[in-house]
């Protein structure tokens, strides 16, 4: 299995005469482009494997932390503007926040 831009694919479809746009037309397509490309001497320009478990994960944690470096940033913001009366929260959101960005 591998990714191949979207982009490259339809505009393979088109240069093969499919200018139609259904399921099996698709998936004919796919498979010429396939075959075409597992026999081009630069098909690593054009396809990339599908990214193993472990840097699945990798950029599942590393997505997370930024989102919550992100939340961390925008409480301090938050509490540099804020009531009295919310402050508390807002650090204690912080506080929660920088022990999962760790």
């Amino acid at each position: 299995m591998a990714i191949v831009n979207p982009r490259q694919a339809r505009d393979f479809a088109k240069a093969m005469g499919h200018l139609a746009k259904t399921d099996r037309i698709d998936a004919l397509a796919l498979a010429e482009l396939a075959q075409v490309l597992s026999r081009h001497p630069e098909r690593a320009r054009f396809i990339s494997a599908l990214p193993t478990a472990e840097q699945q994960e990798l950029q599942a944690l590393v997505a997370r932390r930024r989102q919550l470096v992100a939340m961390r940033v925008a409480e301090q913001q938050r509490l540099s503007i804020s009531h009295a009366a919310a402050r508390k929260s807002i650090e204690a959101m912080i506080v929660a926040i920088r022990a999962l960005a760790r």
